[in-house]
């Protein structure tokens, strides 16, 4: 893969970007919000809103922050029905291109396989720098046995987990298609571009002296 041009970026914060409020965000939420409420699952979107009219981008942060807290507790005291939660909620924080795994192949049922998210989940925890490529490389090839679930949203999923759990403080970014198109300047991503993806990003948030998962919101709010 070749070196990625990042751009300017004006706006970083001691705490982390929200992301902007945006007719894109707003449809996207929408739309899973119908889905996991049609097939009843264990998301509650009305929580997430104080007041009318809807801030959207209010709505993610407090997902961000249950999301977190769902985390920590399961690391205290993990359980399937945890872990299966954490699952729909970092779908749901995807938006509605995450729909697939619900929808197609079967559906849920058939498409995920418990016994593999948790094979990510405990190499994401305990990923370390110096194996970081053999790392990833070993997080990717368990994603190929999830139907439904590709590179976009399996990043969201080593987002959350890496930042919230990594024993090492290491952080993995999401690489989706609006940052595949505007960093790799190709249509969609693929598992094979993860690792240089990382390794870039972690260079260029030295550079800025800013972590992974700030720049990665910076990017992604410039680009959205």
């Amino acid at each position: 893969m070749k070196n990625i041009i990042f751009p300017e970026l004006n706006e970083y914060s001691e705490e982390l970007l929200p992301i902007s409020n945006s007719p894109r965000l707003e449809a996207s939420f929408k739309g899973i919000s119908s889905l996991f409420t049609r097939l009843n699952l264990p998301v509650n979107s009305n929580s997430l809103f104080e007041s009318e009219p809807k801030n959207y981008s209010l709505a993610i942060k407090k997902l961000e922050d249950r999301i977190a807290d769902f985390i920590e507790d399961y690391v205290k005291e993990p359980t399937d029905y945890k872990l299966i939660v954490i699952f729909h909620h970092i779908q749901f924080w995807g938006g509605k291109t995450g729909r697939n795994i619900y929808v197609k192949g079967g559906g849920f049922n058939t498409n995920f396989n418990l016994d593999t998210y948790k094979k990510i989940i405990e190499k994401s925890i305990h990923l370390t720098q110096d194996k970081l490529c053999d790392d990833i490389k070993a997080v990717t090839d368990c994603f190929l046995n999830i139907p439904q679930l590709g590179v976009s949203f399996g990043t969201k999923h080593l987002r959350f987990w890496s930042i919230n759990a990594n024993k090492n403080k290491i952080e993995l970014p999401v690489l989706d298609r609006i940052l595949t198109i505007r960093l790799l300047y190709k249509c969609n991503p693929t598992w094979n571009d993860y690792y240089h993806y990382v390794i870039q990003m972690q260079e260029e948030d030295k550079k800025r002296n800013i972590t992974v998962t700030k720049l990665e919101r910076a990017l992604y709010n410039k680009f959205n």
